[in-house]
C-alpha cells in the first residue's frame, strides 16, 4: 500500500506487521503517497472520527486492532473484575490529555507491569495480551 483515501469522518492507523503491530502511521486525511511506510502495510485499524476517547480516559478493547468488546476507563482501577475485564484487555487507545497509562497482570497495581504512551493495537508485542488486571492513569 502507498496511498489512501479516507471517507467522510474517518482515520486510520496502518502497522506493518499483522495483528496491528509493528511500526505504525496515524492518518486523519487522504495521503497520496505514504513514503514512510510505502509497500510496508500489513494491518489497518479504521476508526470512526465522531466516536473519540473522552480526554482523560482510555479505551481497552477485548482483541487486537481494537475489536471486540471495550471499555472506557477513566481513574486508576485496582481490579477489573470490577468492571467485568479482568484478564480480557488486548489493545489501548488513550485519551488526548492522558501522558502514560501502567497496566499490570495483577490486581491492585502488582506484577508485571507495561507503560503505554500512545495507542497499541495488540497487547501480544508487550507479552500482556489478556492479562490485564489493573491500570493506572497519568494525565499530562
Amino acid at each position: 500500500m502507498s496511498s489512501i483515501k479516507l471517507g467522510q469522518n474517518t482515520s486510520v492507523i496502518v502497522y506493518e506487521n499483522d495483528k496491528c503491530t509493528g511500526s505504525s502511521l496515524a492518518l486523519t486525511s487522504d495521503a497520496s503517497s505514504i513514503t514512510t511506510m510505502n509497500d510496508a502495510i500489513t494491518s489497518v485499524a479504521i476508526f470512526s472520527t465522531l466516536e473519540t476517547v473522552s480526554t482523560n480516559c482510555v479505551w481497552l478493547y477485548e482483541h487486537c486492532c481494537f475489536g471486540g468488546s471495550k471499555v472506557e476507563i477513566c481513574s486508576d482501577t485496582a481490579d477489573f473484575s470490577s468492571i467485568n475485564f479482568n484478564d480480557v484487555a488486548s489493545s489501548i487507545r488513550l485519551g488526548s490529555n492522558v501522558s502514560s497509562v501502567i497496566i499490570y497482570t495483577n490486581t491492585n497495581y502488582s506484577g508485571t507491569s507495561n507503560t503505554y504512551t500512545e495507542a497499541n493495537g495488540c497487547f501480544t508485542t508487550t507479552g500482556n495480551n489478556d492479562q490485564a488486571s489493573s491500570l493506572r492513569i497519568t494525565l499530562k
